[in-house]
Order: structure tokens, then C-alpha cells, then sequence
């Protein structure tokens, strides 16, 4: 009966912390989650895919949404103060996901409205000058 309850009291102390670890985890994915959707730009975004397209072209909304899909936003500092480093790596780590979603889901959006404006713009400018030849 000693080695049952002395092996439970082991594994107690064991699955405690790993129980208490992942549990943070998930708030700290759960708190990146929604900073990120408030400190977010992704206004940014948009424009420079729609600009870039409607503007330069669509190879130029393409580069907007590469550079969305590979700058990493960075949370603030304040937000990590006095956390273990664990939560600080989770945290971070689901921030710059999460973020790095958003900004390229905006580029592209602004990127597919803009080609119909190059378009327009772009069309019109040749059917002008092709007319006036």
C-alpha cells in the first residue's frame, strides 16, 4: 500500500507542472491571439497591396504580399513583463503567426481589388492613346 500512494505522490509532482505548463501555453496562444488583433495595422497592408497593384502593376502587389507573408510583427514588451521565459517564446511565436496571417490575408485582399484598377486605369490610358493615333 506504501509503494501505491508514494508512486501516486510521485507522479502527482510529475504531471503537476507538465499539466500547469500546457495550460499556459494556451493562454499564452489565447493572449497573443488577441493582441495581435488589436495592436495590428492591417490597414498597412491593404494598401500596400492594393497601391503596389493598381499603381505599379501586379508583380508589384506580388512583392507586397511577400513582404507581408516575411516581416514578422514583434509584440510589445509590456505585454511580456514578468512572464516565464516558456510563455514569453509561445507567446511570441503565435503572435508573429497569427500577425504574419493577417498582414498577408490584407495584401492580398488590397492586391486583388487593385488589378481591377490597373486595369481600368492601364486600359483607358492605351485605348486613348491608341485612338488618338
Amino acid at each position: 500500500m506504501k509503494k501505491v500512494v508514494s508512486t501516486l505522490i510521485i507522479l502527482s509532482m510529475i504531471a503537476g507542472p507538465v499539466i500547469v505548463l500546457a495550460e499556459e501555453r494556451e493562454d499564452a496562444c489565447a493572449q497573443a491571439y488577441i493582441h495581435v488583433d488589436e495592436n495590428l495595422n492591417t490597414k498597412t497592408w491593404w494598401h500596400a497591396g492594393f497601391w503596389g497593384t493598381s499603381c505599379l502593376g501586379p508583380s508589384a502587389g506580388v512583392v507586397a504580399v511577400a513582404l507581408a507573408n516575411t516581416m514578422k510583427p514583434y509584440p510589445s514588451g509590456s505585454e511580456l513583463l514578468g512572464k516565464p521565459p516558456e510563455y514569453i517564446e509561445e507567446y511570441t511565436y503565435c503572435y508573429q503567426n497569427k500577425g504574419s496571417d493577417l498582414q498577408t490575408k490584407n495584401a492580398i485582399k488590397g492586391a486583388l481589388w487593385g488589378i481591377p484598377v490597373f486595369i481600368a486605369v492601364y486600359g483607358g490610358i492605351f485605348l486613348v492613346v491608341g485612338l488618338s493615333l
